[in-house]
C-alpha cells in the first residue's frame, strides 16, 4: 500500500475541488456562449418613418419575450454593405422612401443568397424606388391604397408562418403593390374580398425573403395575429424552426441523422445545403421514422430528363419528373411530376424547367391527398375515389427514391397532424 502524506492529500483534494470548480465554471461558460451563438442576430434598419416611435416599443417588447433574437438597430444603409452586413442572421426593414446605393442593394442580395434573412414590414415596400435591384428582391413595389378596417384571409394555411392563424380584421392601410417580373413570390395571406397580397414569401439563393404588407400604425401592430406572423416571419428567415408550428426538419442543409444510411451508401451526400444524390448504386433514402396523418414540404430540382419520386407511408409515390423533357411528351397525365403515380393526374401542370428548384407540399390524412406545386393546388383527391390506392397503408415511412442521379432536395420538413388539425 502507497502511504500519502495528509499534507499531499489536502493538496490533491484542494486541486480536485479547484479543478471541479474550474470544470463548472467552462462548461457553464460554454453553455452560455451556445445558448449566446443560438441567438439570431438581427439588423433592424428602422429609419423612424410611418410612427415608428410609438410601434418601437411594441416591437421590442415582442421580440425581447420570445429570449431568441439579438436586436442592433441602425438606419445607416451602409451597414448592408458585404463587409458589415456578414455578421448578422437576419435584416428587418422598416423604412419608408429614400435612395438606394447600388453597393448596398449588392450587399443585400448576396447576403440573402448566401443564406441570410429579410423581413420587410410594411412600408418596406414603398422604399428606394431608384434601385430595380431592391425592387426585385422584395418582389412588390407599392402603388397605393386605403384605410380603414378589413378582414385578412390566410390563403396557405400549412406554411410555418402562418400555420394556426386564423383569418382577422385589422385597422391598417391595405397596400397594393406593382410586382417585379421577376418577382417569384408565393402569397401567404390576402385581403378578404380583393387581391390585395398581405403577405408573401420567396427564396433568394439559399435565402429566405418574408414581406408583411400590415403594420401601418400603432394598432396594427398591437393585433395579436400580425404580431404572431410577425415573429414566426422572423423564425422562417432565418431558418429557425418556428415555434407551435408543429413542423419537424428531415433535412435541414447540414446532415442526414432522420434517415437510415446503409454503410456503403454514397449516392447521397451533402453539398452546398442541399442534399444531392449522383449516379451510382441505387439506393432509395428511407426515413429513420413512420408517419400517418402529415404534411411534408421539400424543395426539389432535376437534371434536363431527370425522374424521382415521393415515396409516403412506404407505398404511395408522388411524382417527382422533369416534365419538359422531350421523352415524356407521350406519358400519362398521371405520371407527370406533383401526380399521384399512375392514381391522380396533378392538374394543372405548374413545374419549373430542369435546373430550377420547384416547391413541393403534400397533406396526407386519412384517405385524402392533396398536393401543391410551386403554390398551386395541383391534386386534390381521396383514396376511396381510386380503386388502387384504397387498401395503401395508412402509415409508414418517407421515401427519397432514386431514378439513376443528377437530383436535389432541400428545406424537407413534415408536420404530423393529431386528429384536431382540421385545417385545410
Amino acid at each position: 500500500m502507497t502511504m500519502v502524506s495528509r499534507k499531499h492529500f489536502k493538496a490533491v483534494a484542494l486541486l480536485g475541488l479547484l479543478t471541479a470548480t474550474f470544470t463548472v465554471a467552462l462548461n457553464t461558460a460554454r453553455a452560455q456562449a451556445a445558448a449566446e451563438q443560438k441567438k439570431v442576430r438581427v439588423l433592424l434598419t428602422a429609419d423612424g418613418t410611418h410612427d415608428w416611435r410609438s410601434k418601437e416599443p411594441i416591437f421590442m417588447d415582442l421580440v425581447s419575450r420570445t429570449g431568441d433574437f439579438e436586436i442592433t438597430q441602425s438606419k445607416d444603409l451602409n451597414e448592408w454593405l458585404p463587409d458589415r452586413i456578414k455578421k448578422y442572421d437576419l435584416v428587418v426593414i422598416h423604412t419608408t422612401g429614400g435612395k438606394l446605393e447600388d453597393a448596398q442593394a449588392d450587399g443585400l442580395i448576396q447576403f440573402v443568397q448566401s443564406g441570410g434573412g429579410v423581413v420587410g414590414i410594411h412600408s418596406a415596400s414603398d422604399s428606394f424606388k431608384n434601385s430595380d435591384k431592391y425592387w426585385e428582391l422584395i418582389g412588390g413595389r407599392f402603388s397605393g391604397h386605403g384605410h380603414g378596417k378589413f378582414g385578412v384571409e390566410i390563403v396557405d394555411e400549412w406554411h410555418p408562418i402562418t400555420v394556426g392563424v386564423k383569418a382577422f380584421e385589422i385597422e391598417d392601410e391595405d397596400y397594393q403593390h406593382a410586382y417585379h417580373p421577376n418577382a417569384g413570390i408565393h402569397v401567404l395571406a390576402k385581403k378578404v374580398g380583393d387581391d390585395r397580397n398581405m403577405a408573401w414569401v420567396k427564396r433568394i439563393g439559399k435565402g429566405r425573403l418574408v414581406h408583411l404588407a400590415n403594420g401601418h400604425g400603432e394598432s396594427a401592430f398591437k393585433a395579436p395575429e400580425f404580431q404572431r406572423l410577425l415573429i414566426n416571419a422572423m423564425y422562417w428567415a432565418a431558418r429557425r424552426p418556428v415555434p407551435g408550428s408543429g413542423y419537424v426538419a428531415l433535412f435541414d442543409g447540414t446532415d442526414l441523422s432522420h434517415w437510415r444510411i446503409e454503410p456503403d451508401n454514397k449516392s447521397w451526400v451533402v453539398e452546398d445545403g442541399a442534399l444531392v444524390n449522383n449516379p451510382g448504386k441505387a439506393y432509395q433514402l428511407v426515413s429513420k421514422e413512420q408517419y400517418g396523418d402529415f404534411v411534408i414540404r421539400l424543395q426539389w430540382k432535376l437534371k434536363p430528363g431527370g425522374n424521382s419520386g415521393l415515396l409516403l407511408r412506404t407505398d404511395t409515390e408522388i411524382q417527382i419528373l422533369d416534365d419538359y423533357d422531350p421523352k415524356y411528351a407521350k406519358i400519362k397525365d398521371c405520371q407527370h411530376a406533383g401526380s399521384v403515380y399512375c392514381n391522380i393526374p396533378a392538374k394543372p401542370r405548374v413545374t419549373k424547367k430542369a435546373g430550377e428548384w420547384n416547391s413541393m407540399q403534400v397533406l396526407m390524412r386519412g384517405k385524402e391527398v392533396k398536393v401543391w406545386m410551386n403554390g398551386v393546388k395541383v391534386v386534390d383527391g381521396s383514396f376511396d375515389d381510386t380503386p388502387a390506392l384504397k387498401k395503401r397503408p395508412m402509415k409508414g415511412y418517407v421515401t427519397l427514391m432514386y431514378h439513376g442521379g443528377g437530383l436535389w432536395f432541400r428545406d424537407v420538413e413534415i408536420k404530423p397532424l393529431s386528429p384536431e388539425d382540421k385545417a385545410g
